[in-house]
């Protein structure tokens, strides 16, 4: 984020001045869902402790819900919503103002598009695996005692 921001101030062509912004503004969105998502798993914590033994189920269930929305609801699209254009426009300044690195910089281009769309399915495969381990969870919950 340092170096982006450093980069809006350095840089004269205005893509990659918007490209670094918006990279800064996307990386300190997620780390404002990576700290919530702390926050939450730190108080479901703490609130079961408190009540001790009571719902450990309940608890644990409603952290996996958490888990899968973080992985595949809309917490995980918007992130990735936000996070891809600033780096993308900041290739597309760079390549603008260094023509002879455009062959680079579209590789590197391809590259970052490449993760981010590996980030989809194995997000969504593990909102899948937190989703069936709440389908465990409810079957056991219904087995007759």
């Amino acid at each position: 984020m340092a170096s982006f921001s450093c980069y809006f101030f350095i840089f004269p062509n205005m893509i990659q001045r918007i490209g670094s912004l918006l990279t800064v503004l996307g990386a300190g969105y997620l780390a404002y869902q990576l700290r919530l998502n702390q926050l939450q798993e730190k108080d479901s914590t703490i609130a079961a402790a408190e009540m001790g033994n009571a719902a450990p189920v309940a608890f644990y269930r409603a952290k996996l819900q958490r888990q899968i929305v973080f992985h595949s609801g809309l917490w995980f699209w918007s992130r990735l919503a936000i996070l891809v254009p600033g780096p993308l426009l900041f290739i597309v300044g760079t390549e603008i103002v260094h023509p002879r690195l455009a062959t680079f910089m579209g590789a590197e281009g391809l590259a970052f598009l490449f993760f981010v769309a590996l980030s989809v399915p194995l997000n969504l495969r593990k909102a899948r695996r937190y989703q069936r381990h709440i389908s465990e969870l409810d079957a056991i919950q219904t087995e007759p005692q």
